[in-house]
């Protein structure tokens, strides 16, 4: 009796959770780098011209976001920004949203970080958030993951078939 191999779509979901978690993680570095970088960025006044919490519904979640537009000059150059932070994974939940839009609520000013090389790059929160760790945990699990399914599983089931 010929021996049967498992089939190819446990292989490409292997292939689809390692590649997102290799994804996942470059996209966690990226935002980590420029959270550090964030932190010697010169600041100036912003004025907040808009705050509000915003919700997306799924089936099965939904989430929040702070939608936060600002306004700052630098060498009388007017800006306009929208980033928070960066990297936070928390910024999705209701509580973290909606203290967001109560701190940076419209009409208040306050400090804006800015890359002195493209003011352009700009955030409220300089520095890593917290709970940064999470999105570099997270990629690395879904690599492992990944590679779990796409080489164990499929040698578990030849093995199972094998032995009966």
């Amino acid at each position: 009796m010929s021996e049967r191999k498992p089939p190819a779509c446990i292989a490409i979901l292997g292939a689809v959770f390692a590649l997102a978690g290799v994804g996942i993680l470059l996209w966690a570095l990226s935002q980590r780098g420029q959270a550090q970088a964030s932190e010697s960025w010169p600041t100036a006044s912003a004025e907040i011209l808009s705050s509000e919490l915003t919700e997306s519904s799924s089936s099965d979640s939904t989430s929040y976001h702070a939608a936060i537009e600002y306004a700052f000059e630098v060498d009388g150059v007017r800006y306009t920004g929208s980033q928070v932070s960066f990297g936070d994974p928390l910024a999705s939940q209701h509580a973290r949203a909606s203290s967001l839009v109560e701190t940076y609520s419209a009409g208040r000013t306050v400090p804006v970080a800015y890359d002195p090389d493209d003011p352009s790059r700009c955030v409220l929160e300089p520095g890593e958030p917290p709970g940064a760790w999470i999105l570099l945990a997270v990629g690395p699990f879904f690599v492992v993951i990944g590679l779990l399914i796409g080489f164990v599983v499929p040698r578990h089931l030849a093995q199972s078939r094998a032995a009966s």
